[in-house]
């Protein structure tokens, strides 16, 4: 069971399901206008089994055991006209927590000490400062650094991806 943590339209888990043989792929997100899109681009997966879900929800309160959680459901009349329902549903807890997006994370360090030792996690950051945008809030310099601020009780990748304006740095480890 995966986490995606500031999953946006599910696209990451869509290219997952695809590739590796997922239990469930949950994905959250706090913009409610990402869990429709996707939603859609995962529906496969909703309604065969509901192995994929999408919620709107801050990740800095999400809890990483067994929950039960709101969720939204949208019944399309025509191509743009939707009624959308809300209800719950019981989720597992994860074994793999993903967050591409942690340098959006507020109060990083307390949200990630939230995750329970033992857990797999992959996490990226960057190194882009010269922006407008201001959600982030948790840069950092290098991998090494990113690594060293995560702690990992073990550390199976570590890598740069070197873009034209600014480096992504991703760690996969245990917490």
């Amino acid at each position: 069971t995966i986490y995606v943590c500031a999953g946006w339209y599910g696209v990451l888990s869509a290219l997952m399901f695809e590739r590796i043989d997922a239990k469930n792929i949950y994905s959250f997100d706090i913009d409610p206008s990402t869990d429709n899109p996707a939603d859609t681009l995962n529906k496969e997966y909703i309604i065969n089994g509901m192995r994929f879900k999408s919620f709107v929800n801050d990740v800095r309160e999400l809890k990483y055991e067994p929950q039960i959680l709101p969720i939204n459901h949208y019944k399309y009349n025509d191509a743009t006209e939707f009624e959308k329902t809300k209800s719950t549903l019981d989720i597992e807890g994860p074994t793999c927590i993903i967050n591409t997006s942690c340098e959006h994370i507020e109060n990083f360090d307390e949200w990630f000490a939230g995750i329970p030792k033992g857990t797999l996690v992959i996490m990226q950051n960057n190194n882009f400062t010269e922006h407008d945008d201001d959600t982030v809030v948790n840069t950092i310099s290098d991998e090494n650094e990113w690594s060293a601020k995560l702690n990992l009780s073990e550390v199976i990748f570590k890598g740069t991806l070197n873009l034209e304006k600014y480096d992504r740095y991703m760690v996969i480890g245990r917490k």
